[in-house]
């Protein structure tokens, strides 16, 4: 994964800039500049579908654990 693809993941995770910038070894205007940038925003936005996806599954699965919890 090069710095600009961990940096893409770590913003869609919500870190903020400075934070990114300091996982990535790289300066903050760095940072700065990808967030301005049409398709890293894009490729953000993606990634943060991902999650919500990912995060939607994880909780339906809880929730049908719960209920057959109860059940018992």
């Amino acid at each position: 994964m090069t710095p600009k693809d961990y940096a893409v993941s770590l913003l869609a995770q919500g870190i903020p800039t400075s934070q990114v910038a300091a996982a990535c070894g790289v300066d903050d205007s760095y940072i700065s500049q990808l967030r301005a940038d049409p398709e890293i925003q894009q490729k953000i936005a993606e990634a943060r579908a991902g999650h919500a996806v990912t995060d939607a599954k994880f909780g339906i699965k809880t929730h049908h654990g719960q209920s057959r919890c109860l059940k018992r």
